[in-house]
């Protein structure tokens, strides 16, 4: 088992993998290897998908996907989007991308895999928090995020963007 992680100084980023002999003990992690500095800007979010990784670059470049050869942790192509996303997860029994947008208020953009726009939803129930990420299953979306009064959360929305409930930990930092 192996973890990708992306980090950024000065506009530029790296690209990381580590193994993972167990995900609860952080001594059996080992570091494999880095990239070298890439302009993925601040990379927000990504999603392994058919054997590559889709980053989401949020801050000077927020309409591209990034697609990354998980071995050479190199950047293969650059996917422009329709409109801009902070965070991606591939839906598997939608068969589709879904990424939320960089807005006040937020909104989902559901894409086919090859990122043809198929429709949005505006999230409905909650705003104004700082999306970290998002992951989905069969039944739902499930956003990362952290805002100033709730603190750090989990926001667990239907595959149609309604909101149904939050599970928050008071923490207050990213």
């Amino acid at each position: 088992c192996s973890l990708i992680t992306a980090g950024e100084t000065n506009e530029k980023g790296i690209i990381q993998k580590y193994s993972i002999g167990s995900v609860s003990d952080f001594s059996s992690w080992g570091y494999i290897s880095s990239s070298s500095e890439l302009s993925i800007s601040h990379a927000n979010d990504m999603q392994y998908f058919n054997g590559k990784i889709y980053l989401c670059n949020t801050n000077d470049r927020p309409s591209e996907i990034m697609i990354i050869n998980p071995i050479s942790l190199t950047i293969e192509n650059t996917i422009n989007i329709q409109y801009g996303a902070t965070a991606i997860t591939y839906n598997k029994k939608l068969n589709q991308f879904i990424t939320r947008r960089k807005t006040e208020r937020g909104i989902f953009d559901f894409y086919d895999i090859e990122f043809n726009y198929i429709k949005s939803t505006e999230v409905l129930g909650v705003t104004f928090d700082t999306v970290q990420g998002i992951d989905s299953d069969n039944d739902y979306i499930y956003e990362l995020s952290s805002h100033q009064s709730f603190g750090n959360s989990i926001i667990v929305y239907d595959l149609k963007g309604n909101f149904i409930k939050r599970i928050g930990s008071n923490v207050m930092s990213e």
